[in-house]
């Protein structure tokens, strides 16, 4: 099920190939007992709403780090994506000292002019191996992503970086 996920639509599995995958075949003719499981696990969910999922880890200090991903930090989940939102959205997070953003599979990096805890080894520990959604926008999430997918796609993979005016590219691999 994981190769559905693909982005590249011509090495995606096709419906009529997914049909016919086991997992999908069980479920013929549970049709109802399996809309009943859903409908319960929603009517659950709505009662108790979302679980907040935490990570425990020191970084300089002896309290918990409680990270928490917000709907802003992509952007592309916003109804209007126009020149003038992008730039509220991005002036309000720099406010915030929130320098990373996401645009879909861009990464937005905004300088802060001032030196911010978020490059320990400890921070970057909250970023392997986790979803994207996990955890705020960050320079070590997209690291990671580059990383697993070279792993599990065996291809290199490339950087662009952009600080104006000139372009720089990196490869991994």
């Amino acid at each position: 099920m994981l190769r559905c996920l693909i982005k590249d639509f011509e090495t995606r599995p096709s419906v009529t190939h997914l049909l016919e995958h086991p997992f999908i075949k069980q479920a013929h003719g549970h049709d109802s007992s399996l809309r009943k499981q859903l409908s319960a696990l929603i009517k659950e969910q709505q009662e108790h709403g979302c679980r907040r999922r935490t990570r425990h880890e020191r970084i300089n200090t002896r309290k918990t780090l409680i990270i928490e991903s917000s709907p802003d930090d992509d952007l592309v989940n916003l109804e209007v994506l126009d020149e003038e939102t992008i730039i509220s959205h991005l002036q309000r997070r720099y406010g915030e000292l929130q320098i990373y953003t996401y645009v879909g599979d861009i990464l937005i990096a905004l300088n802060p002019f001032q030196s911010l805890s978020i490059y320990s080894p400890q921070f970057s520990k909250l970023y392997h191996g986790v979803k994207r959604s996990e955890n705020p926008p960050h320079i070590f999430a997209t690291a990671d992503a580059a990383y697993q997918s070279m792993v599990t796609f065996s291809k290199d993979q490339q950087f662009a970086t952009q600080r104006a005016p000139a372009l720089r590219c990196f490869n991994i691999g």
